[in-house]
């Protein structure tokens, strides 16, 4: 069943692109944003995430944005930098294969990946926004920077 708006997100820990290590819980106190795309170098991830302007399109000066995928985190790497990609941590939900996009309710299992979707997760951690658009479809960042702004009235 997707997340609803106002239930807590579900914690994670995932390998990031940068040889970190992110834990949802850990970033408590500012706004988040979490959005799965499918798979890394394909047509339309590559818009999505080539079109995030360093977080900026989804209001990356005021939240943490965080883009998910089963890609290993090599993967993700070689795609952050092909995009020259800044002011976006990509994570690898790759072991065990799409655990968080389960825990999302956003993993397509008959293709092995997530499908796409975006999660506002305001400071304490509560979902306060979510899109789930098809995968050949791009999210509306003009809502989720909308969502983002209103994190920061609560």
């Amino acid at each position: 069943m997707p997340l609803e708006v106002g239930q807590q997100a579900p914690d994670f820990t995932l390998p990031a692109h940068d040889d970190t290590t992110v834990t949802l819980s850990e970033l408590r106190g500012t706004p988040v944003v979490i959005t799965f795309f499918p798979l890394a170098f394909s047509g339309v991830c590559t818009d999505h995430l080539g079109g995030l302007d360093g977080g900026g399109a989804y209001g990356g000066e005021t939240a943490r944005v965080l883009a998910i995928s089963v890609d290993h985190a090599n993967s993700q790497r070689a795609f952050a930098e092909s995009l020259g990609l800044e002011g976006v941590t990509l994570l690898s939900d790759f072991l065990p294969r799409g655990e968080v996009a389960r825990a999302y309710d956003i993993f397509v299992e008959e293709r092995g990946h997530s499908g796409r979707a975006v999660i506002v997760v305001d400071a304490e951690g509560v979902v306060r926004a979510t899109q789930y658009v098809h995968p050949l479809e791009l999210p509306d960042a003009e809502g989720v920077r909308g969502a983002v702004a209103a994190c920061g009235l609560r």
